[in-house]
């Protein structure tokens, strides 16, 4: 559940699309992409 004044990330369309591709091409695991979210990196 949220807290008051918490905020939340928002990725663009390019960033979700590139980490979907990524995963489905399987370059990159779930967990390695789950923890890039984390940081807001996704990289090649």
């Amino acid at each position: 559940m949220a807290k008051k004044g918490q905020t939340f990330k928002s990725y663009s369309e390019e960033f979700k699309l590139n980490a979907v591709m990524k995963y489905v091409n399987g370059s990159k695991s779930y967990k390695v992409l789950a923890r890039s979210w984390e940081y807001g990196i996704v990289a090649s």
